[in-house]
């Protein structure tokens, strides 16, 4: 069964617990969120990074110190020696999401919202630009966050990222509840997915696997940095 996880921004996080916490990732992950220039920015890669510590610390019963995290060269982040363990974070505005699975796996989240959609659909197929053509003002939102997360969430689960064009293939009955589906004559269409509404947000898995949950697992940052194997210097 996929697991899926989230982790809300706090309202407050103490000076004191940033420093803590960035003190107990790696030091290249620490490089990288010090040159993010604002502070949300650099919480969120903190907190995200926090985030799968922490599962992957209670899944395997390993301690923070003996964790380590590697990329492919597309940017995919996946753990070392780990080859039947995948996961997936996206993050957005208040909240950061992590699936886990033993196959690949991906996640989008979006808050909605409005954007310029004229410019950003543009990425998309001829196919999946039809959707918009009957949609009223206070659906267009909705519609366009319905099909950008599936999309994202099928990427990253091919583990290219921004190296796959979005128009390069077509999200298919993406307002069907469990007939969503991918088509494309480039990569590997055997996925499955499905979409959440979380709050304000939307955010859509893309799996091997047709095996997605009906509940979230809610982690608070206390939990995390409480947690008895997360100080490295423990």
């Amino acid at each position: 069964m996929i697991e899926i996880f989230s982790l809300k921004l706090p309202n407050k996080f103490s000076s004191e617990n940033f420093k803590f916490a960035i003190n107990n990732i790696s030091d290249s992950k620490r490089n990288t969120i010090e040159r993010y220039i604002y502070k949300n920015d650099r919480l969120r890669s903190l907190l995200s990074d926090l985030l799968i510590r922490y599962i992957v610390m209670n899944k395997f019963n390993l301690k923070n110190d003996d964790l380590v995290f590697c990329s492919n060269k597309y940017g995919k982040p996946f753990l070392k020696n780990s080859s039947d363990f995948h996961y997936n974070i996206s993050h957005s505005g208040k909240w950061i999401i992590c699936a886990i699975h033993s196959q690949k796996i991906g996640v989008d989240i979006e808050k909605v919202r409005y954007l310029d959609f004229n410019i950003l659909i543009q990425s998309f197929s001829k196919y999946e630009k039809s959707y918009f053509t009957n949609v009223g003002e206070d659906d267009i939102s909705k519609t366009f966050f319905y099909i950008w997360t599936l999309k994202e969430s099928y990427v990253k689960a091919l583990g290219k990222g921004l190296y796959i064009p979005l128009n390069s293939f077509t999200i298919k009955n993406p307002f069907l509840e469990n007939d969503i589906s991918v088509y494309t004559n480039y990569y590997d269409n055997n996925f499955y997915f499905k979409k959440y509404h979380y709050d304000n947000y939307i955010f859509s898995v893309c799996s091997k696997v047709n095996e997605f949950p009906t509940s979230i697992n809610e982690i608070e940052i206390e939990d995390i940095l409480r947690h008895k194997n997360f100080n490295r210097k423990e």
